[in-house]
């Protein structure tokens, strides 16, 4: 029971940080997991987050239920899954009747400029920390992420025909 709790409780926290979205929060919750309460290794991790990011729906949701379900089954994932939303369903309120009444105040305008590049700060540091488990494998690996960003990019090739072709390259190049 002890375990239920936590996993509620960890995950929480982590939704009442989750400015930027589940993407953007990716590290809170690596931290949490891997280094706090050491209920997976980075390994594991990471692949809950790439298997997470292919299931539909917020990745932060994907990812908190694959994870409690790993720690403690399905209640596992169902006290999980409540902690990262219940956060995401009262916060926005909250902040909405915040902004009605102190919205005009300079302070809470330079905050919520703040919150954008910290966003994406964030958002870049969950890249470069999930993709470093995969790039130490394989270097060549930048190059070819170069040339697919170039491609859908410039020549408009459709990402999901990328991802589809990055999964049969990584199957056969990478098993």
């Amino acid at each position: 029971m002890a375990t239920l709790v936590q996993l509620f409780v960890s995950f929480f926290k982590i939704g009442s940080l989750a400015f930027g979205g589940g993407w953007a929060i990716l590290t809170l919750i690596e931290h949490e997991v891997v280094n706090v309460n050491h209920w997976l290794d980075g390994d594991q991790f990471r692949q809950i987050i790439y298997v997470s990011g292919f299931t539909p729906g917020p990745i932060a949701v994907s990812g908190s239920a694959l994870i409690g379900q790993k720690v403690a089954g399905i209640p596992g994932a169902i006290a999980a899954v409540l902690g990262i939303v219940i956060p995401s369903a009262l916060f926005p309120m909250l902040l909405f009747y915040f902004l009605l009444k102190y919205g005009d105040n300079s302070h809470v305008k330079g905050t919520i400029k703040a919150l954008g590049p910290v966003a994406i700060a964030m958002i870049a540091y969950a890249g470069y920390s999930l993709g470093k488990g995969v790039f130490v494998k394989a270097d060549w690996m930048l190059i070819a992420i170069a040339v697919i960003s170039f491609a859908v990019l410039y020549f408009k090739v459709n990402p999901f025909l990328v991802v589809v072709g990055g999964a049969i390259i990584g199957a056969i190049f990478l098993s």
